[in-house]
């Protein structure tokens, strides 16, 4: 392990990324195969509807792997496919979701009380099969916290033939059990509760996504009065390039030694498992949650009280395109002699996905 200068702090990205990468793609489908494909006209060529499709976490696993940030949403046509597409009226949601009940509400967790991510009118294509004929770009980014399945809901205030359903071909599955699940009620776009709820079955889409993403993971321990330290960044997300981007802690004990730890992974550290405990040193009740490939020491900013301390790191990202797509991993360490376990409090961990402008 090595303490960098803050000079040197912005290549460890270079440095801990593989010679050689592949920049993954910026859209993914989903479910994934094989399935067997049919079709279906919900939502949009059915009556005024509220729908909602659920993908599981190993799903979306598969596809994004880290935390994406969802800048839309595509649906695709079927066989025999052919009618011209309509005008329709939608509210389009999406949602992290550890599970899927016939309620709507409940499987939109916070976001049940936040704007659409996409609210208007669109002109569907031809349904032409293989093709995309719908094409919803958001005003809000999803962002996927990448370790949850992922909720979809599709409101129909319009469906373009006066509330009538009309046959609009669009690709779907009634064999993917344990990929997706979905729920709709035909009675009213802001219905309580599906009415038909139904395993496996579900719509396949294409998400549009970029990277450029930190998220936080896990949690942290308490220093003194009982204040978790909080780790952040500032300056925008981790682009290629981005040379003012800092590492931030704020929360900590005031004028207190801290640590940032950097590294590859959250699973292992050699043959480490992660999280690890640190009560071997005398940290009771703390966690490391990265592996510390690299290290920063920081003091503290002065403060008055419990939480005042807050701690920056330059840590400029270089114009280096290989580094498009891989993930890190950082925490932060504050020593902390006002801690319930009298030595150390830790932030929660971030993940950061590097994008390229």
């Amino acid at each position: 392990m090595k303490i960098l200068s803050s000079a040197i702090l912005g290549l460890a990205l270079a440095a801990l990324a593989p010679a050689q990468i592949v920049p993954p793609p910026l859209q993914f489908d989903l479910p994934t195969q094989p399935f067997i494909a049919s079709s279906n006209n919900f939502p949009f060529g059915g009556p005024l509807m509220r729908y909602q499709q659920w993908f599981s976490a190993a799903e979306w696993q598969a596809a994004a792997v880290n935390p994406v940030r969802v800048t839309g949403v595509q649906f695709k046509a079927g066989n025999p496919g052919g009618q011209p597409g309509k005008e329709v009226t939608i509210d389009v949601k999406m949602a992290n979701t550890s599970f899927f009940v016939p309620t709507f509400d409940n499987n939109l967790g916070v976001e049940k009380a936040m704007p659409a991510h996409f609210s208007g009118t669109v002109l569907m294509g031809t349904a032409t099969p293989g093709t995309f004929p719908l094409a919803v770009v958001f005003n809000r980014e999803f962002v996927w916290d990448g370790v949850s399945g992922v909720t979809v809901e599709v409101k129909v205030f319009n469906n373009g033939n006066f509330g009538q359903a009309y046959p609009f071909d669009l690709e779907a599955t009634f064999t993917s059990f344990g990929k997706v699940s979905r729920g709709f009620n035909t009675t009213s776009p802001t219905a309580a509760s599906a009415s038909v709820f139904s395993s496996g079955q579900g719509l396949s889409m294409r998400f549009d996504f970029v990277d450029g993403i930190t998220h936080p993971f896990s949690s942290g321990c308490p220093g003194g009065g009982g204040i978790v330290p909080t780790a952040t960044t500032s300056n925008g997300p981790p682009m290629v390039p981005n040379q003012a981007w800092e590492q931030v802690l704020t929360d900590a004990a005031p004028n207190a030694p801290a640590v940032f730890a950097l590294g590859r992974s959250r699973s292992v550290w050699g043959e480490a498992v992660l999280p690890l405990g640190l009560d071997f040193i005398g940290a009771n009740g703390c966690f490391l949650l990265v592996e510390p490939m690299w290290l920063r020491s920081a003091v503290t900013s002065q403060g008055f009280g419990f939480g005042d301390g807050v701690a920056t790191i330059a840590f400029p990202i270089m114009p280096d395109i290989t580094l498009r797509g891989q993930a890190f991993f950082s925490q932060w360490l504050v020593l902390d002699a006002f801690a319930d376990n009298g030595l150390m409090s830790t932030s929660q961990g971030l993940i950061h996905v590097v994008n390229s402008f």
